[in-house]
């Protein structure tokens, strides 16, 4: 399997297969099993959703920060939503949140229904190996709990909430929708909030490496018919999209939509966005993706 150095040094060469068989992520797809049944929230004296390269790091900033700034090992992780190979609109954000009401409580909740924890982790494994072809399950109205609630509920009904005026403004169907954006995460782990010592080092984690050679890819192979806007923490994207060519940024910026409205707040809403980037992000996700061309 081709590593993400080996790629970086021969990025213009890349495929979306090289991608794909560089994607670390793919081992933690494997440690989802639908079978257990703490699969969503694990117990102790389990072994914890990271990456063996990235536990060194993870383990010695867990040592030395506050248990508020811990990174959360024990539930998936989700280094982004959606499939940013296929969606128009990119969101750039800091990394997923964690609150225990609904990642413990709720969680519990949903893996203890067999059908729904089968489906759920079926459409994680897709998102993690960036196969699936949407931001969020199908819908099922035949079924009391269908795997889009269940996902929509995990996620504490955050995304699809932040992306309701945005779908109504486009005026595309819902399923749709889903398939034209993605989230891409500064770093795939959760936590209770962000500490600046985390995923900003000199070293960035593995998995991080990776995240900056999907975007690179991306940046290289669907600039005409794709945005990236910048939800969180741009100087930290700025820094680690520059690394190896300092750039990379201003050679690319009109593909980076930077919200200086209202910077903190991740609602898509007209109110909330500078018109320009209104306009912008409304016209990607209009965008007819190539494959379905």
């Amino acid at each position: 399997m081709k590593n993400c150095i080996t790629l970086q040094a021969n990025h213009l060469e890349m495929t979306e297969k090289d991608l794909r068989e560089a994607n670390p992520w793919k081992r933690v797809a494997e440690m989802l099993k639908s079978e257990e049944e703490d699969c969503l929230f694990r117990e102790k004296n389990k072994e914890w959703y990271v990456l063996p390269e990235d536990q060194k790091e993870i383990e010695a900033f867990n040592r030395r920060c506050t248990k508020e700034n811990q990174i959360i090992t024990n539930t998936p992780p989700e280094p982004w939503r959606g499939n940013p190979l296929q969606a128009n609109l990119i969101l750039l954000s800091l990394n997923p949140g964690y609150d225990p009401n609904i990642n413990e409580s709720l969680a519990k909740l949903i893996q203890a229904n067999k059908t729904v924890r089968k489906e759920l982790i079926e459409f994680r494994q897709k998102t993690l190996n960036l196969t699936a072809d949407s931001f969020m399950p199908p819908k099922d109205d035949k079924k009391p709990i269908s795997c889009f609630e269940a996902e929509d509920m995990l996620s504490g009904w955050y995304w699809t909430n932040k992306f309701k005026e945005l779908r109504w403004e486009s005026g595309i169907d819902e399923s749709e929708f889903y398939k034209r954006v993605a989230v891409i995460e500064f770093h795939g782990y959760s936590s209770k909030k962000y500490h600046e010592w985390f995923g900003n080092q000199p070293k960035y984690l593995e998995s991080q490496e990776f995240n900056k050679l999907l975007l690179h890819f991306i940046v290289e192979n669907r600039r005409e018919e794709v945005c990236f806007l910048v939800l969180r923490s741009w100087n930290y994207w700025r820094k680690l999209l520059n690394e190896k060519d300092k750039s990379f940024t201003d050679n690319n910026k009109e593909l980076f939509l930077i919200n200086d409205h209202n910077p903190r707040c991740q609602y898509l809403t007209k109110k909330n966005m500078t018109p320009n980037v209104w306009n912008e992000i409304i016209t990607a996700i209009k965008k007819v993706p190539k494959k379905e061309q």
